[in-house]
């Protein structure tokens, strides 16, 4: 056993005696069920992870993570009977686990919004994403990361149209890319039946944010401004129930995400 391994199981079980000290009634209450009060979409990179972040106390946050943080477009009418023909195909001839794959990326979405209800869906990307940074590369150039590379080509046309007006207007490009990635995962959510219908009955509030590494900042998109500023007292979120009637929920978002790109 190496000594990252050997620190693995040691920190398990430093953590299960601090974390469970005095606190028995919790975890016995915790073991029953959850009903987390946010769900977060974050990248795998092992500097960003939202637990961490906000020192958030277990059973309080559900969290999805995929290399950086992107949430696929959801299956249209065609591509959803495309998927179930394969999906039920793939089983029938016994290949289950490629039938599975098409749906990884939305399951870990449709469980917290549709069965557990959370009230809030915040996007958080970070500082230096190797994923954000791959997109804004040739397709193909990365020849030792052909499964990556595949992942983040749906966000490539976006990310690169953000890096060229960028580069234009003399701002910093990872940054403005990192933004129009994590605003094309936010318009994604948005594109979705079920959890566009939460968010304009005022069941569920949508938020995208950025997480500075280096400073331990984190900045919230405001759909006022279209801009991400600096964390608040008051969050800036998609679409208040009061306003719900007034907007699509989603035009914000592709306006603030086509000003990036344009």
């Amino acid at each position: 056993m190496d000594r990252h391994m050997q620190a693995l199981v040691s920190g398990i079980e430093a953590g299960r005696v601090a974390s469970r000290n005095g606190r028995e009634a919790y975890w016995e209450e915790l073991a029953r069920g959850q009903s987390p009060g946010i769900a977060v979409i974050c990248c795998s990179d092992s500097r960003a992870a939202p637990e961490e972040i906000t020192r958030a106390d277990p059973g309080s946050m559900f969290v999805k993570r995929t290399v950086a943080g992107l949430v696929p477009t959801p299956a249209g009418k065609v591509e959803g009977a495309w998927l179930r023909l394969y999906g039920g195909l793939t089983r029938h001839l016994g290949m289950r686990e490629l039938a599975g794959a098409w749906y990884g990326p939305w399951a870990a979405i449709e469980f917290p919004v549709v069965h557990l209800k959370v009230p809030n869906l915040l996007v958080l990307g970070h500082s230096g994403c190797g994923g954000v940074a791959l997109a804004r590369r040739p397709r193909g150039e990365a020849g030792h990361l052909v499964d990556t590379d595949a992942w983040v080509d749906m966000v490539r046309p976006t990310v690169q149209a953000a890096a060229r007006k960028a580069e234009r207007e003399g701002r910093d490009v990872q940054l403005a890319t990192e933004h129009a990635a994590i605003l094309w995962s936010l318009r994604n959510l948005l594109l979705h039946p079920r959890v566009a219908a939460r968010v304009r009955l005022g069941e569920l509030r949508l938020y995208a944010g950025h997480y500075d590494i280096a400073s331990g900042r984190v900045a919230l998109w405001n759909p006022e401004t279209d801009a991400f500023e600096p964390i608040s007292e008051r969050a800036p979120g998609i679409c208040d129930k009061s306003e719900a009637d007034a907007c699509s929920c989603g035009e914000h978002v592709k306006r603030a995400l086509a000003a990036l790109s344009a």
